[in-house]
């Protein structure tokens, strides 16, 4: 199970994520797609704990979920 529920994430200023929000059932996939910097790297992360949220919440089986950045550094 994954639920987002209204996260927001800012660098000074500048706001990268605003009140994004959705849930995920057991057994479901989805695909976020969208043009850089639109902040998808940004929303995995804060989803895999790597960073904070500025506000919002994220409910999630972190037991579940892997992370590969675009880095290839496996």
């Amino acid at each position: 199970m994954l639920k987002v529920n209204q996260v927001s994430k800012s660098y000074r200023r500048k706001k990268v994520l605003s009140e994004c929000s959705f849930e995920l059932g057991p057994y479901q996939v989805m695909g976020i797609f969208g043009h850089n910097g639109c902040g998808k790297s940004t929303l995995f992360r804060i989803i895999a704990g790597i960073i904070q949220a500025n506000q919002g919440t994220v409910e999630v089986h972190r037991d579940k979920v892997g992370y590969m950045p675009e880095q290839r550094s496996l």
